[in-house]
């Protein structure tokens, strides 16, 4: 899954402000799937600190998206295909960060689950937006 935002970003370049602000939201959510992976990843190697450091960013940047989506006023964007595929894939990607988090313990086997639900809406999205909207740097120097 992590082919799907690996690569480099160059920007959102949609004309419309609502394009924008959505491509702005689904960048944030792959660099959050992305985030979890990595985070998942080191967790499985036994860097329980690394990985809640990954897992904490992931979080923070899943819910800097849902503010921004219930910032959105336009009933026409809210009732669009792509701002409730964003929705969806918010709340998967959020779980799948928080799974790897202090006081969600017993819920680590949901990350790749949540994950793997996460993806589906957020290539929905995508398919509505310019590619450069969901790519990642995934390169351990890449800001996202």
């Amino acid at each position: 899954m992590i082919a799907f935002v690996a690569a480099v970003v160059v920007g959102c370049g949609p004309s419309r402000a609502g394009e924008a602000v959505l491509c702005e939201i689904a960048h944030n959510l792959a660099v959050a799937a992305a985030l979890t992976e990595r985070a998942a990843e080191e967790d499985a190697a036994g860097d329980k600190r690394g990985a809640q450091e990954l897992a904490s960013d992931a979080r923070s940047r899943a819910e800097q998206s849902h503010d921004q989506l219930q910032a959105i006023a336009s009933d026409e964007i809210r009732h669009g295909a792509t701002w409730q595929a964003l929705l969806e894939a918010y709340v998967h990607l959020g779980q799948a960060a928080n799974a790897l988090l202090p006081g969600f313990e017993g819920t680590y086997g949901m990350t790749g689950d949540q994950l793997a639900l996460g993806y589906p809406p957020l290539k929905t999205a995508a398919a509505a937006l310019p590619a450069t909207c969901t790519t990642v740097d995934t390169s351990p120097t890449g800001s996202g």
